[in-house]
């Protein structure tokens, strides 16, 4: 009897959509498609204001393992945090040690979220993951959080609070007034021709830097710009040098605002122009008012004014002539007191008049 076999010959090489002979019937091979793999999408870092939350470690339920009181929500169900507070980093929210262990998390203690003071910002270390790559224990520096504290101050104008950043210094300190000078933005290329540094990449390394480190925002191709904080402290800084400028700062200045558009001052200029004696001109020129970005002095020596100069000296006669108005108005308030006091003189005088004539 004839094999049901017979003829039996191997498949071919199976192709993705093909027909393929196998056993000597047809068989069609099922299309391959890639699968993804379902993960949990977290922010991090992200505040919770409430205060109760469901027990991550038991779901809910009061009970793990089942029949037994859970140790996180102690049989609850829910578990009360300080707000505001942040998802557990290290077990990812889950309130477990390892992933379908009985265990709870050595963070959050099984809870699932921890509380963080405001204001915060990601871990420098673990780069928001609670934990070290590599190590089996949490973050010593955010101790499995995925976020630390920043230190800050609270907003005047709108009651937020800031995080609090130094000024920056260096070569990142001249990009960063540069950019201000430009109006809050500039070409990296542009900044190094400001700053006379003959290598623009390594001015874009630096900016690269400085936008990590929440200085600046990459706006397009090469176009950096200034972030919101700080913005605020080249003002907070602008403002403090304009009201420390002297009077003799002020008439500098001031000379260079009224030069002829195409006169070329240079520090003898001023000198002759002011009646200040040469050295002093150098010394305020090259150590205050240029270090300051007041003034900018070419290589031939001519100095132009810039648009931080131009503010400082209209902030300095602006107060100057609120001065005068102070003292003026003053000096006409202090006849009317006086009359004040001699008509007050004189009511008391009729009264006493008045008692002698009654007596």
């Amino acid at each position: 009897m004839a094999s049901d076999y017979e003829g039996w010959k191997p498949a071919g090489k199976l192709g993705r959509g093909m027909h393929s002979r196998v056993g000597g019937l047809d068989f069609e091979t099922i299309p391959w498609k890639p699968v993804k793999m379902a993960r949990k999408g977290r922010e991090v870092g992200k505040l919770l204001r409430d205060e109760y939350y469901t027990c991550a470690f038991c779901k809910g339920t009061g009970e793990r393992p089942k029949g037994s009181k859970c140790p996180a929500c102690r049989g609850g169900g829910e578990v009360r945090l300080n707000p505001p507070s942040v998802g557990c980093a290290f077990c990812n929210g889950t309130g477990e040690k390892e992933p379908r262990s009985q265990v709870t998390c050595l963070v959050c203690k099984g809870k699932g979220k921890v509380s963080v003071v405001e204001p915060v910002k990601i871990c420098y270390t673990c780069n928001g993951k609670g934990r070290v790559l590599g190590s089996a224990l949490y973050c010593m520096t955010c101790k499995g959080k995925g976020v630390v504290a920043a230190r800050g101050k609270v907003d005047e104008t709108t009651g937020e609070t800031r995080p609090f950043m130094s000024r920056p210094s260096g070569t990142a300190r001249d990009i960063a007034d540069v950019i201000y000078q430009q109006g809050g933005q500039a070409h990296y290329q542009h900044i190094a021709r400001q700053i006379r540094i003959s290598s623009p990449a390594y001015v874009e390394s630096i900016c690269e830097q400085m936008t990590e480190k929440g200085y600046l925002e990459k706006l397009s191709r090469g176009v950096y710009a200034l972030s919101p904080n700080c913005e605020g402290l080249m003002q907070e800084q602008e403002e403090k040098q304009r009201g420390a400028l002297s009077a003799d700062e002020a008439k500098i200045l001031n000379t260079i605002v009224m030069a002829e558009d195409d006169e070329e001052l240079k520090s003898m200029d001023i000198a002759k122009k002011t009646g200040l004696k040469l050295a002093d001109v150098n010394k305020i020129c090259n150590k205050k008012l240029g270090e300051q970005d007041f003034i900018n002095i070419s290589l031939s020596g001519k100095i132009d004014l810039t648009e931080k100069g131009l503010r400082a000296i209209e902030y300095f006669f602006g107060q100057e002539e609120l001065e005068q108005n102070q003292a003026t108005d003053l000096e006409y308030e202090l006849p009317e007191e006086e009359e004040g006091v001699k008509h007050k003189d004189e009511q008391w005088e009729n009264i006493e008049n008045l008692k002698e004539y009654k007596i």
